[in-house]
């Protein structure tokens, strides 16, 4: 039981990381503006995955979680971001979240997915 709760935690923990990279910075707000390859493929700027990647990962090891883990999980909703949202939709959904300070539905479905993922 609670191997579970640090799991969902650690869900939870990955989603609401978005809501610490995203809002406040102008630099990966603008990028991929000036492309739009990129929006077309759904593929965030560079440095977007990074910070992303970066604070999912450090809540993750805060939590206990092994690196491999983290790294599998935060991976994994990366991708399935990047293949559902595009980076408008990405980070208008984070900042909903922040305002709110509630994890949009669509992130909880990607988290939840991922966790069965890597349950197998």
């Amino acid at each position: 039981m609670k191997t579970q709760i640090r799991h969902f935690s650690l869900i939870n923990l990955c989603l609401l990381a978005l809501t610490l990279v995203i809002p406040g910075n102008t630099r990966v707000a603008r990028a991929g503006l000036s492309n739009p390859q990129l929006l077309a493929q759904n593929s965030y700027p560079q440095s977007l995955r990074e910070d992303y990647l970066k604070s999912c990962k450090g809540r993750a090891a805060r939590e206990g979680v092994s690196a491999e883990q983290a790294q599998k999980l935060c991976s994994c909703t990366l991708r399935r971001f990047q293949n559902r949202f595009t980076r408008e939709q990405f980070v208008a959904l984070n900042r909903r979240a922040a305002q709110t300070r509630r994890t949009p539905q669509a992130f909880s479905e990607i988290g939840m997915a991922c966790y069965r993922e890597l349950s197998r």
